[in-house]
């Protein structure tokens, strides 16, 4: 029992520290240093694993700068002449809903030139695409449809210990029919669950 209780407690750990995986992260830009200047905020951006769902917090001084979202091109420029959204409270947090580039600068007059913006580019997730399975069919041995793998006949008379698989049916072999599905293997079938109850 107390191995049981043990291998729950382990299960529910590793379920936990899954779901903490995926959950939406905050990141200060400039960490502590904040929105500011004599910062390379290419290489502190470098340094993230920015995702979707994650917030970016731009700390800094009202009087002294301000966030503009802008285009690449007014990005590269230095300009705000097509802005997408304005921010001046001194602590904006923006929300990263989409995969793309997010361009951000200080638009006040030479603070982007001397290097107050950061770019930030989000991968889109990878999908794994999920192929559908098809179970595999084998080819009727007498004149009834074609049947899934090792699935029995309807009307057939059954094996009392293996309900569901019959005596007359061939499966390919008569071996393989006798030794697998006979009640030769009652016993077996019984000890194991009785053995597994035992240790629990």
């Amino acid at each position: 029992m107390a191995l049981f209780r043990e291998t729950m407690m382990v299960v529910l750990v590793v379920m936990m520290a899954a779901a903490g995986s995926t959950t939406a992260v905050v990141y200060n830009v400039g960490d502590s240093v904040g929105w500011t200047f004599d910062q390379n905020y290419d290489q502190w951006v470098s340094s993230k694993k920015i995702q979707v769902g994650d917030t970016l917090v731009f700390n800094y001084d009202p009087q002294l700068h301000n966030v503009k979202q802008v285009n690449v091109d007014d990005y590269i420029a230095c300009t705000d002449k097509a802005s997408i959204a304005s921010f001046n409270s001194g602590h904006d947090s923006i929300n990263l809903p989409t995969p793309g580039d997010y361009f951000y600068l200080c638009s006040i007059q030479g603070h982007c030139d001397i290097g107050l913006k950061v770019h930030v580019k989000i991968a889109a997730p990878a999908n794994t695409p999920v192929t559908p399975t098809t179970p595999a069919t084998t080819t009727p041995t007498n004149n009834s449809s074609p049947a899934t793998a090792l699935s029995p006949p309807v009307n057939s008379v059954e094996y009392p210990y293996f309900p569901g698989f019959p005596i007359n049916y061939n499966y390919t072999s008569d071996s393989f029919a006798t030794t697998c599905y006979s009640s030769n293997w009652f016993p077996i079938s019984m000890v194991l669950p009785l053995f597994l109850l035992l240790c629990f």
